[in-house]
C-alpha cells in the first residue's frame, strides 16, 4: 500500500518602505509518502525544500532610513524629498549637520539582502515483531544555508564647502562605505532508536518506550568585509574595496547522545502514573561534567469516572508533576580560543591588524572559557486542574507551578586585567512560579452554527535566588545602553527580579526639616543635578501578568476568528524615545510651547563653605536662546535623565483576523479533489500601548534573542500591518 502528498506553498511579502527594500519571498515543496509492504513493516518518509530571498532595511545611528525619518522636523516635507537629482536632497547638501540623511537617499543606496535555502525533513521505518511491540529507526534531517551582503555607500564631500551659518562642514557626513558579505551553512542530524510497548491487563494499562538518540549539529561560516569603495554605490561585491578585505572563518561541530525512557502506567481508565528518565552526554561540556541525568514524573486522576454521567460536569481531571530538565552549552565554551591579532582606536577603528609584513599573529579572544562548567537544570512541580462543563461548552484549566533554574550558562564581565574581558560560568539560581489560567466557552452550537470563546491569563514571578561568588555586590549587568545621563543598564541582582534596570537619577533635598523637602536640585543654570552613581529605576523587563482571547464563529462554510494579545506592566529602553527628545520632535518637547520656564518646585544649593547647606528657590529659566531649552530635554531627560527613556512595555494586540470560505463538499466532489478553502487575514491589526509609549510596537527589539532581547530597541523600525490570502487545495 503507498500514500503520497505533495504540496506547493507560496509567500510573497513586501513591507511598508518604498520599492522592494523589505521585500520578502519565499517557495516550498514539500513531499509526504509512505509504503506499507506488510502489516508488521511500514516505511515513511518526508523531503521539504525551500527557497528564500529577503530585502531588509537596516535601522541604525547616522545614514539609515529610520534615522532620518525620526530626526526630519515636522516642517520639512518628506514627499520633496524623492527627487534624488535635485542636490538638496543628497548628502552634499542636505539641511541638518546631524548625521543623517535623506531617506530617500538611503532607502536607494543601502543594501541589506538575505538569500537562503532550507532542506529538511525525514526518513522513517517502524517493524511490529509482535502486535504489542513497534520498533522504530527515524533518521532526520535539517541543511541550511545563506548568504548575506550588505553595502553600505561611500560618501566624500569636500571640506572647503563651510557652511558659515551653521558652522558646520559637509564632511561630518563622510563615510568610507564598506560590503560586508557572509555565507554560512549547516545542518542538524538526528539518529532515533525506539521500541515502544502497549497493552492491557484486565484493568490496567501499560505503554513504555525506551530508546536512543544521537544529534549532530554542525555549522560553518566565512565573513568578509572591505572599505573605502571604489565604486560608491550600487556594485556591493568584496573586490570594490580600495582596502584589502577582511577574511575570517569559524565552524563549530556539537555531538549529543541520550538514553531516555518514558512509561505510562494506567488503571480503570482512571489514574494515570508517567514517568520519564533520560540521560545525555554532551560534547560542549568538560569532561567530568559533561553526562547529565534528568527525570520526571506526572501523575493523573479522572475523578468524573467516579461520579454519575450527568449535564453539568462533563470532565474533571487532578494532575501533580514533578520534573527535571537540562542543557549544555554552545560549542567550545570549556577553552580559550585565539582570532587574528589587531589593535583598536578610538570608537573601534583598527589601528593595527596582522597580517602584517608577511607576519601573522594571533592572540586570545577575550573570553574566557571554564573547565569547570555544568549543565544547565531546572527543576519544576506543577498542580493543575480540568474542567469540563455543560457537556463540553465550558472548559476550565488551571496551574500552579514552582521552576528553579540552576547553572544557567552566562557570559560574564571580568575584569580586563585579568587579560580579558568577559567569562563563561555557571550563573546561579533563579526561580519562576505562577498560575496560568485557561477559559474554554462555547457560547453557540448548533448544527450550522458555532462560536468558540477562550481567554486566558498568565501570572508569572521570577526572583534571582543566588549569584556566582565571584561577582562582586551581588549583581551583574546583563545589557546595557551608556551615552552620558542617558545610561541605562539592566542587571541581574540577588534577591530582586531579574532584569533590573538602573541608571542615573535627578537629586531631591532629603532633608525632612527642610522647608522645600522633596523639591528637585538644579545647578546655576536651572539643569537638574544628576547623581554620578547608577541607582535602581523602579523597574525590571518582567510583565506583571499577560492574558489574551480568541474566538471563532463559523457558519454555512463562513469562519471569522480573531486573536487578542495583552501583556500588562514591565518596562524597556527606547532609544526611539530619546532620539525625539534629542531632535525636538517628541510631543513632551513642546511643553510651555517652548517659551523660557523655570522647572517648577526646584532650588539651587547654597553652601557656605564650612559644610552648612541651605537651599534657595530656584530663578533661572530654561530657554531656547542660550540652549538650555533643548539640553533640559536631551542631555537632562526632561529632568529624568536615563530614567525618562523607560516606557511601559505594557500593550494590547489585535493579533490577527482572518476571513475563510470552504466550498461545499458537493461542488467540490465533482471537481475530485477533496477540499478547497480560500481566507483572507490581516496580522498585527491593531495596537493600544501605555500612556507614556507614543514611540514604538514594545515587541520590537534590536538587541537579540535571547535575555538581551528583553532590554529594548535603538531605532527599531515600525512593525508592519500584513494583509493576505490563502487558497488551500487538497486532493
Amino acid at each position: 500500500k503507498n500514500t503520497y502528498y505533495v504540496s506547493y506553498s507560496n509567500v510573497s511579502d513586501d513591507g511598508i518602505m518604498p520599492t522592494d527594500a523589505d521585500s520578502y519571498g519565499r517557495n516550498t515543496i514539500a513531499y509526504r509518502g509512505a509504503y506499507e509492504g506488510a502489516d508488521w513493516f511500514k516505511l515513511s518518509s518526508t523531503v521539504n525544500f525551500a527557497t528564500a530571498k529577503t530585502n531588509t532595511v537596516g535601522s541604525f545611528q547616522g545614514t539609515s532610513v529610520i534615522d532620518g525619518l525620526y530626526e526630519l522636523p515636522r516642517d520639512v516635507s518628506l514627499v520633496d524629498k524623492k527627487d534624488l537629482s535635485n542636490p538638496f536632497n543628497t548628502p552634499e547638501a542636505y539641511f541638518t549637520p546631524y548625521g543623517i540623511t535623506n531617506p530617500y537617499w538611503s532607502l536607494a543606496n543601502n543594501y541589506n539582502q538575505l538569500n537562503s535555502k532550507q532542506l529538511y525533513g525525514k526518513l522513517q521505518a517502524d517493524i511490529k515483531p509482535i502486535q504489542e511491540l513497534t520498533l522504530t529507526y527515524r533518521f532526520g534531517y535539517d541543511y541550511n544555508d545563506y548568504d548575506v551582503k550588505i553595502g553600505t555607500p561611500e560618501i566624500d564631500l569636500d571640506d572647503a564647502l563651510i557652511n558659515e551659518d551653521y558652522g558646520y562642514a559637509p564632511s561630518n557626513m563622510n563615510q568610507t562605505g564598506n560590503v560586508y558579505a557572509r555565507y554560512g551553512r549547516s545542518y542538524e542530524l538526528n539518529h532515533d532508536f525506539l521500541a515502544a510497548y502497549d497493552n492491557s491487563f484486565d484493568r490496567f494499562t501499560l505503554a513504555a518506550m525506551v530508546g536512543v538518540n544521537m544529534n549532530e549539529r554542525y555549522s560553518t561560516f566565512m565573513f568578509g568585509q572591505t572599505d573605502g569603495l571604489s565604486f560608491d554605490t550600487g556594485f556591493w561585491d568584496l573586490s570594490n574595496g580600495a582596502t584589502r578585505s577582511d577574511l575570517s572563518e569559524t565552524q563549530s561541530k556539537r555531538r549529543l547522545i541520550g538514553l531516555l525512557g518514558d512509561v505510562t502506567l494506567g488503571f480503570d481508565e482512571m489514574l494515570f502514573l508517567n514517568l520519564t528518565a533520560r540521560n545525555d552526554w554532551s560534547s560542549t561540556l568538560p569532561i567530568g561534567n559533561n553526562s547529565y541525568f534528568y527525570p520526571g514524573a506526572t501523575l493523573s486522576w479522572l475523578f468524573t469516572e467516579l461520579i454519575p454521567k450527568n449535564d453539568i460536569l462533563s470532565f474533571g481531571k487532578l494532575r501533580l508533576a514533578y520534573g527535571r530538565t537540562g542543557a549544555d552549552t554552545d560549542p567550545y565554551r570549556t577553552m580559550n580560543s585565539y582570532v587574528q591579532g589587531f589593535a583598536n582606536g578610538y570608537y573601534g577603528a583598527d589601528i593595527a591588524a596582522f597580517p602584517m609584513n608577511n607576519v601573522n599573529a594571533f592572540q586570545l579572544n577575550g573570553r574566557a572559557g571554564s573547565i569547570t562548567l555544568r549543565p544547565e537544570m531546572n527543576r519544576e512541580f506543577e498542580a493543575g486542574v480540568n474542567l469540563m462543563f455543560l457537556n463540553n461548552r465550558i472548559g476550565i484549566d488551571a496551574a500552579f507551578y514552582n521552576r528553579i533554574t540552576s547553572d544557567q550558562i552566562f557570559v560574564l564581565p571580568v575584569d580586563p586585567s585579568t587579560g580579558f574581558t568577559n567569562i563563561v560560568t555557571n550563573f546561579g539560581e533563579v526561580r519562576n512560579r505562577g498560575i496560568e489560567l485557561l477559559l474554554n466557552t462555547t457560547p453557540v452550537r448548533t448544527e450550522k452554527i458555532r462560536w468558540d470563546l477562550d481567554v486566558n491569563l498568565a501570572i508569572n514571578r521570577n526572583t534571582v535566588l543566588s549569584m556566582p561568588e565571584s561577582l562582586e555586590g551581588g549583581r551583574v549587568n546583563v545589557h546595557s545602553f551608556s551615552a552620558g545621563n542617558d545610561a541605562v543598564y539592566m542587571y541581574a541582582e540577588e534577591g530582586r527580579p531579574m532584569g533590573q534596570y538602573y541608571t542615573y537619577l535627578p537629586k531631591f533635598v532629603t532633608d525632612p526639616n527642610s522647608e522645600y523637602y522633596g523639591y528637585r536640585i538644579v545647578d546655576a543654570d536651572g539643569q537638574p543635578v544628576i547623581g554620578t552613581e547608577v541607582e535602581d529605576a523602579g523597574m525590571n523587563m518582567n510583565h506583571k501578568w499577560i492574558g489574551g482571547a480568541t474566538t471563532s464563529l463559523s457558519a454555512f462554510g463562513l469562519t471569522l476568528s480573531a486573536a487578542l494579545d495583552v501583556r500588562y506592566g514591565g518596562g524597556m529602553f527606547s532609544r526611539t524615545k530619546n532620539l525625539m527628545q534629542f531632535t525636538g520632535n517628541g510631543i513632551v518637547t513642546l511643553y510651555n510651547d517652548r517659551r523660557p520656564f523655570i522647572i517648577p518646585n526646584s532650588v539651587q544649593v547654597i553652601d557656605d563653605g564650612d559644610g552648612n547647606i541651605t537651599y534657595a528657590e530656584n530663578t533661572s529659566p530654561l530657554k531656547l536662546s542660550n540652549s538650555t531649552y533643548q539640553d533640559y530635554f536631551n542631555k537632562f531627560g526632561w529632568g529624568d535623565a536615563g530614567k525618562a527613556y523607560l516606557i511601559d512595555r505594557s500593550y494590547a494586540k489585535l493579533r490577527n483576523i482572518t476571513l475563510s470560505y470552504s466550498l461545499p463538499a458537493k461542488w467540490v466532489r465533482s471537481t475530485r479533489l477533496s477540499n478547497i478553502a480560500v481566507s483572507a487575514f490581516v496580522n498585527n491589526a491593531f495596537i493600544w500601548t501605555a500612556r507614556d509609549n507614543h514611540y514604538i510596537d514594545p515587541e520590537g527589539t534590536t538587541e537579540g534573542a535571547d535575555l538581551t532581547g528583553q532590554f529594548g530597541e535603538l531605532y527599531v523600525n515600525p512593525a508592519n500591518r500584513i494583509y493576505g490570502f490563502n487558497v488551500n487545495v487538497r486532493f
